[in-house]
């Protein structure tokens, strides 16, 4: 909003986003085998995939429109607004507890 947005800002929210989506990424699936069950597995990965697949085509070309019509600025606090509301949705959620212990075969 202010235009005083300088180069190196975009990097680093760049690497941070990359950095995050590392842990993430391992971490949802992961998740979605401990909501899903065995029973539902399969299901529960290829829907995860449509929506992260969806979502990388369907996003970027989404924020170009928003970019081209409201401006950078209002594609930052929509994209904000979104990892608000997606990080309630997750802290909403109830794992259930699973015995992970490792067994060594020997």
């Amino acid at each position: 909003m202010t235009g005083n947005i300088q180069e190196w800002q975009i990097y680093v929210t760049g690497f941070l986003a990359g950095t995050v989506q590392a842990f993430q990424q391992p971490a949802r699936q992961v998740l979605i085998n401990d909501l899903a069950g065995q029973k539902n597995l399969l299901n529960a990965i290829a829907l995860n995939s449509a929506a992260f697949n969806l979502s990388r085509s369907v996003g970027p070309a989404l924020c170009g429109v928003i970019i081209e019509f409201l401006g950078i600025d209002v594609s930052y606090y929509i994209q904000a607004a979104l990892y608000a509301f997606a990080t309630v949705w997750t802290i909403q959620m109830h794992v259930p507890k699973i015995n992970r212990s490792l067994k060594i075969c020997g």
